[in-house]
């Protein structure tokens, strides 16, 4: 777990985030790379937004999805859109980074 939120590794104002993974997978688990705002300026999660870079299912070896929420509802009652996409290739993310 990264935080950005601290003097160790600071917030930047302006740029782009850049990962390469290999992601495990196996039951239950669930690899991720995502962000949530410093501040919660419309208040808890998901009010103030959540941006899902990167979501694997861990017993899907071949897939992975991404996904905004927000929303005034609270635990499934949120709004998200999320879109999913499939390896064609035949790789598994856990063969190689990506």
């Amino acid at each position: 777990r990264i935080e950005s939120r601290n003097e160790v590794f600071p917030l930047p104002v302006y740029g782009r985030f850049e990962a390469r993974m290999k992601i495990p997978f196996d039951d239950g688990i669930w690899p991720a790379l995502w962000m949530l705002p410093v501040n919660n300026t419309y208040g808890p999660w998901p009010r103030s937004g959540e941006l899902d870079i990167m979501e694997n299912i861990g017993y899907k070896p071949k897939s992975t999805s991404s996904c905004v929420h927000w929303g005034n509802g609270l635990g499934k009652k949120h709004i998200y859109e999320d879109e999913s996409f499939v390896l064609s290739d035949g790789t598994l993310l856990n063969e190689t980074f990506h």
